[in-house]
């Protein structure tokens, strides 16, 4: 039997489909160019010294609307019915932007940030507007019944343990493996999972380590079964932001909300200060 390798069978298939499309008819292939050429814009079109048409507010439901509308409308009847069009588009726009729209962002953005200095360094235009929250301290955290709760936490003995990532992107690296490779070492990670509270269970009923911001462990409700240790090698401050776009800068009501979510931060790590946990050096 002749196994074709995944690439191999990859391009198989888009010269197969190329071949279709080259002997279908003029509108069949209008009907799949037109949202392709959207998406391609949207995705693609970014003109040398301006920003990207992703950038543009609301241009991701105008493309949506546009390119669901000439699949269900243009596709079908092979003619353009203008008022059905644009009825259909109005429509798929608005539900569109109602998911698509948010007042604010908050996270680790080092990328995006970047991309924002960049600009407002080059004299561009800058999008969003940004506001430190706190910086985060993070420490590892083990069972108490784990082989290394008791013994020094050196960068062998964790690099050669078995180890639980928090990724919301699932992508097995983050800014400790950044840190471990500029050493010139690594850490075995066994398991992925999206949420602090998550990796938090798990590894207190396992014999996993993870690495966790030192004041979310005493308000898990189970800090009494960790172990925390300070990490065996320097990492980069990880600075938590709140991220929104400019049209709201002014806005009375944002401008509260910003004012109530920078407290946020200064009142937990006061109300957290009770030793729930151990602490170790």
């Amino acid at each position: 039997m002749l196994l074709i390798p995944a690439i191999g069978l990859v391009w198989l298939l888009a010269i197969g489909a190329g071949l279709c499309f080259l002997y279908v008819d003029r509108p069949t292939q209008w009907s799949v160019l037109g949202p392709a050429l959207l998406w391609g814009a949207y995705y693609g079109l970014q003109p040398p010294g301006r920003a990207g048409l992703r950038t543009l507010p609301a241009a991701k439901p105008v493309v949506i609307a546009l390119a669901w509308t000439w699949v269900t409308i243009w596709l079908p009847a092979r003619q353009l019915l203008w008022p059905m069009f644009a009825a259909r588009a109005t429509f798929i726009f608005a539900l569109a932007l109602a998911y698509d729209l948010a007042d604010l962002a908050i996270g680790y953005f080092p990328a995006v940030l970047a991309g924002l200095t960049a600009q407002a360094q080059a004299g561009e235009s800058v999008t969003y507007q940004h506001q430190r929250l706190y910086d985060s301290d993070y420490v590892c955290v083990m069972q108490r019944k784990h082989p290394l709760a008791d013994e020094p936490l050196t960068l062998d003995r964790f690099c050669a343990a078995r180890h639980l990532l928090v990724s919301f992107s699932g992508r097995p690296f983050g800014f400790v493996d950044e840190a471990l490779a500029g050493l010139g070492r690594q850490r075995q990670i066994v398991l992925t999972v999206n949420q602090f509270f998550t990796a938090g269970r798990v590894v207190a009923n396992s014999r996993l380590l993870t690495v966790l911001p030192r004041h979310f462990v005493s308000v898990t409700g189970f800090a009494d079964q960790l172990v925390l240790r300070e990490l065996p090698f320097v990492v980069p401050p990880v600075h938590v932001d709140a991220l929104w776009h400019r049209r709201l800068q002014q806005d009375s009501g944002h401008a509260w909300l910003r004012g109530i979510i920078a407290q946020l931060p200064h009142q937990s790590r006061l109300e957290s200060l009770a030793p729930n946990a151990t602490i170790a050096g």
